[in-house]
C-alpha cells in the first residue's frame, strides 16, 4: 500500500515585491501581519492598496486556529495577499523572531493559496 502525501497548497513567499505583486494581482486588499509572540496585529488595506486600517488583533493561541482565523478575515475581505513584517537587526541579520516570521509565512503557505510578501520593518 502507498501513501501518497497531502497536496500542499500553492502559496508562496517572496521578499521581492514585483514577484509579490504579479502574484497577488494588481489591486485588492492586502493583510499586513505584524507577528508578535503574544498577538498578530494585523492591518487592512483599501482596495488600492493606498491605506491600511487597523484590524482586530488575534490573540496567538494554537497555529491552527490562529491561521483559522486570519483566514476567515481574508476571505471575508477579499484579501488577494499577505504582507508579513520581517523583523531584522540593525546590521541586517536575522535573529529568533525573523526565523519565527519565516516560518509562520512556510506555515501559511501550506493552508493558504495566498501569496506572502516578507517586508523589513
Amino acid at each position: 500500500m502507498t501513501h501518497s502525501a497531502a497536496p500542499e497548497v500553492s502559496g508562496r513567499t517572496t521578499e521581492d515585491p514585483l514577484e509579490f505583486l504579479d502574484a497577488a494581482q494588481s489591486s485588492g486588499r492586502l493583510i499586513g501581519i505584524d507577528g508578535g509572540t503574544k498577538t498578530f496585529g494585523l492591518a487592512l488595506s483599501d482596495v488600492t492598496r493606498t491605506i491600511a486600517s487597523q484590524l482586530e488583533p488575534i490573540w496567538r493561541s494554537k497555529f491552527k486556529t490562529d491561521a483559522g482565523r486570519l483566514l476567515s478575515l481574508a476571505a471575508e475581505h477579499g484579501v488577494t495577499g499577505f504582507v508579513v513584517g520581517l523583523p531584522r537587526n540593525l546590521d541586517g541579520t536575522e535573529g529568533p523572531r525573523a526565523q519565527a516570521t519565516r516560518a509562520l509565512a512556510r506555515n501559511l503557505n501550506k493552508l493558504s493559496p495566498l501569496p506572502i510578501l516578507l517586508w523589513d520593518e
